[in-house]
């Protein structure tokens, strides 16, 4: 069976290298190049990968452009694994592959279809989930199942872990289904819409912290968006600052109370920040650009009303000084 792999990111090279490690007959791999990766978070040049296997790699930007389609069908594959992809695929392309493309979701499907499955995982605060293997469709992660393997969630997982945890779960599930194709057609199971979940893209914006909201909420988000994703930040003054991990506060740090956003102690690389309810240790964050050392009293975040209003005041005076040299310019103009 010839197999031909389309991925762009850190799991799909993950996937690759479990998958000629067991002697899978991959006749080549179909990726990102790096040019064209900005915004793609836990992006994996598989360019490189192919060319220390000594394996063909297909530069993809769009898998449904006729161009990629000639350059894939060259390749005689049987099937397409997508080991990462975030574009949906048109039926000219499922068409190519004789025994069609396996989709990979990191979710029990048809619970949590769509973009984001990790950090929508631990924002869920999910305690268990899945990999899912499925015949690709021209619709949204929504193909008969042909292999799901549930998994336990470690307590207090972030991100980083849970990516490693999925990507090792996907290469075994991949080697798997590989397996029993080798033995015949899979015959999938149907997955039922009625019960079908969808999540939301998500976009940096949304690792903003709020600190009003509850210390348990942003510990969760922080964990969430950690490495490979953009991070939780804040602002001190106008730096934008970013925080890879947190720890609930325990004993006599829960004494401590100041105003949301509020650092109330520093100790071994970590600040105690006030949240809505109780401090949390959030890790210092570093940055070339800091002008000011981090002090307890100090706040993050912006004070949205002052900032207005001394935007409004500023603007006021501006206009009044443009009023002035406009009035300047008709009087010079009459004399």
């Amino acid at each position: 069976m010839r197999v031909i792999c389309l991925g762009m990111n850190a799991e799909s090279a993950v996937v690759l290298e479990e998958l000629l490690a067991k002697n899978v007959n991959v006749v080549a791999i179909a990726g990102l190049p790096k040019e064209a990766a900005d915004g793609v978070a836990d992006y994996s040049d598989l360019a490189v990968l192919a060319r220390r296997l000594e394996i063909p790699f297909v530069p993809v930007t769009n898998i449904n452009h006729q161009g990629t389609l000639k350059s894939l069908e060259k390749y005689e594959g049987d099937v397409l694994f997508i080991t990462g992809w975030s574009q949906l695929l048109k039926q000219q392309v499922i068409d190519v592959f004789p025994m069609g493309v396996v989709g990979s979701h990191p979710s029990a499907l048809p619970f949590g279809r769509g973009r984001a499955p990790i950090p929508w995982t631990i924002l869920q605060n999910l305690s268990e989930s899945a990999v899912t293997l499925f015949q690709l469709t021209t619709g949204v992660d929504s193909g008969h199942i042909l292999h799901q393997e549930a998994f336990n969630i470690p307590e207090r997982c972030d991100a980083t872990q849970l990516y490693q945890l999925v990507s090792k779960k996907l290469a075994e599930a991949f080697i798997k289904l590989h397996k029993n194709m080798l033995l015949g057609p899979v015959e999938g199971a149907l997955q039922d819409s009625n019960h079908a979940t969808w999540r939301a893209k998500r976009i940096p914006l949304d690792g903003w912290i709020d600190f009003n909201q509850p210390a348990e909420r942003v510990d969760r988000l922080v964990r969430a968006v950690t490495s490979p994703y953009p991070g939780a930040y804040s602002y001190f003054g106008t730096q934008r600052v970013v925080f890879s991990s947190s720890e609930y506060a325990k004993g006599d740090d829960l004494n401590y109370i100041g105003a949301p956003g509020q650092i109330l102690r520093s100790s071994n690389g970590m600040l105690l920040v006030q949240t809505g309810d109780v401090p949390l240790w959030l890790e210092r964050p570093i940055s070339i650009k800091m002008s000011q050392p981090f002090r307890v009293g100090d706040r993050f975040g912006v004070a949205i009303e002052d900032t207005l209003i001394a935007l409004t005041q500023r603007i006021t005076e501006l206009e009044r000084q443009i009023g002035k040299i406009t009035q300047k310019d008709v009087t010079n103009d009459i004399f």
